[in-house]
């Protein structure tokens, strides 16, 4: 995608991250993904794939954290879909604030 306008020379969207053309500054922020898996017979495959080249950290059975520079999660979640089964769930977090309780990992663990 290209957006134009007197800031920014170009953009696009690829891997999850918004990147770009323009001087300003990275913005790095905490996204968490969740997903309900309802399909016994899809590969799930590249979605741990995606999950690891991301260096998510699973913080409970089907929620993972990771970090990622100038994105949404409107964005994440568009570029999550595509590793999920049309009946599944999935809901892609920006997150400031977080606290756990006996969990797999948390964020300071990325």
């Amino acid at each position: 995608m290209i957006f134009h306008d007197k800031s920014v020379v170009y953009f696009w969207f690829c891997g999850g991250v918004l990147r770009g053309g323009s001087r300003r500054r990275d913005r790095v922020a905490l996204f968490f993904l969740e997903y309900d898996i309802r399909s016994t017979n899809h590969d799930y495959k590249p979605l741990n794939d995606v999950l690891a080249e991301f260096n998510a950290v699973r913080v409970l059975q089907s929620l993972w954290c990771f970090n990622r520079v100038n994105t949404t999660a409107k964005w994440l979640r568009m570029y999550f879909r595509q590793f999920i089964h049309a009946n599944d769930s999935l809901c892609v977090s920006q997150v400031v604030d977080w606290s756990t309780w006996n969990a797999l990992g948390t964020p300071n663990d990325l």
